[in-house]
């Protein structure tokens, strides 16, 4: 044999050699888009100072068992009161003291809604969420991975 061949030979293991099988995830298709935007409406109304609402569907149908937080805006820390919606998809906060106020809503399923209401002393607020279908899918990629040959310096 020529000494080329045993010089190519040994190349060529140490090549293999200096080389990693790793595992990497499967790619998996990419998710689908949702279906339009969810959005939050609200109005000041003269009387108690209190939050109440409804959570719907684009359809207008209620959505029961979304999860209301409401979270005082104030430079010192705030608690999150939170609710859940009946199956009317109403929900109340009482009583809600005079400030500015972060609202979200939220439904699995659904893409969530924010925005910030102002209560003054002598009134509440009536508002009106609207929740947009996001289609959730769990596919079997994610738990699969295949085996792939990288060198030494780039595992």
């Amino acid at each position: 044999m020529h000494p080329q061949v045993y010089t190519l030979t040994a190349a060529v293991l140490f090549a293999l050699g200096c080389t990693h099988v790793i595992r990497v995830p499967t790619q998996c298709a990419p998710p689908e888009q949702p279906i339009g935007h969810s959005a939050i409406g609200w109005e000041r109304v003269r009387g108690p100072a209190r939050v109440t609402g409804k959570v719907l569907s684009p359809s207008l149908e209620p959505i029961a068992g979304a999860t209301v937080g409401l979270t005082r805006l104030s430079m010192t820390p705030s608690p999150t009161m939170q609710a859940v919606t009946n199956a009317l998809g109403e929900f109340s906060f009482e009583p809600t003291p005079p400030s500015r106020y972060f609202l979200v809503a939220r439904r699995l399923s659904y893409l969530a809604a924010r925005d910030t209401i102002q209560l003054a002393a002598d009134s509440g607020a009536v508002v009106a969420v609207t929740l947009a279908k996001h289609p959730m899918t769990l596919d079997d990629c994610s738990l699969t991975y295949t085996t792939k040959r990288v060198p030494w310096w780039q595992r």
